[in-house]
């Protein structure tokens, strides 16, 4: 796999993140502990850490 992909990818879950966050915070955390946003748990850890509140 392109390492570029996979960095892109990454980008994109965290946007996603942050759209759930700014919209509904409680259904991000939801999403997320639930494993509905894909990759979020390693976006968060490696790419976006602000959200790792989120992982708790």
């Amino acid at each position: 796999m392109d390492p570029a992909a996979i960095a892109e990818s990454g980008h994109e879950t965290c946007d996603r993140i942050g759209f759930f966050v700014r919209t509904d915070r409680k259904a991000a955390i939801s999403a997320i502990q639930a494993g509905e946003i894909s990759g979020a748990r390693d976006a968060i850890t490696h790419l976006c850490p602000e959200y790792k509140s989120l992982l708790t």
